[in-house]
């Protein structure tokens, strides 16, 4: 049983050395030419498979801060929208009409409340994605601290239609709300 299960092993199997010193080539070529490892060129048998090139662009593309904000956006208008039909049904209509509602008017009124609360979602979301992604593309980390003061910045960028106290306050609401998140979400 021993013997056919570590079969290469006991064979004298040479392939694992021929590889790892593959790799161990690839390390010395790129230690002394000063660049970074070609992880692209890298064996598949060591849990990387060699990316194309126009698949590591499309990547960069999809990780880059507008990107991410239209993402963001997208998700933020979907769980807005959700929550706008969710509210929307269980609302009391509160009409001076003793008259009951037809279905068109209940979904006319679901339809508006869902696309006004997908179209606020929406735009937080995506202002915040673009904020904390500016602030760690420009520190160059990706910390609590980004996050807080990317929930500040959208807070009382948010707030500041209203004036000067909405967007203080506003501000040290999502800067307080993204720590808590942040901290309790264990990012």
């Amino acid at each position: 049983l021993l013997l056919n299960r570590y079969n290469g092993v006991m064979s004298g199997d040479n392939s694992e050395i021929v590889t790892f010193g593959s790799l161990l080539e690839a390390w010395r070529a790129s230690r002394d030419a000063d660049e970074p490892l070609p992880f692209h060129k890298m064996p598949p048998q060591f849990g990387h498979t060699p990316m194309h090139p126009m698949q590591f662009k499309v990547q960069e593309a999809m990780t880059s801060c507008p990107a991410r904000a239209v993402q963001s956006g997208v998700v933020g208008f979907a769980l807005g929208g959700f929550f706008g039909m969710f509210s929307a049904a269980i609302q009391d209509p509160t009409r001076l009409d003793p008259q009951p509602q037809t279905t068109r008017e209940v979904a006319r009124e679901m339809y508006q409340k869902t696309t006004s609360m997908g179209k606020n979602f929406g735009q937080i979301g995506a202002m915040f994605a673009l904020t904390e992604c500016c602030i760690d593309s420009y520190l160059g980390s990706s910390s609590t601290k980004n996050r807080v003061y990317a929930g500040a910045l959208t807070g009382g960028l948010i707030g500041f239609r209203g004036g000067l106290k909405p967007a203080a306050l506003g501000a040290a609401g999502f800067a307080a709300f993204s720590f808590v998140i942040d901290h309790f979400m264990g990012f």
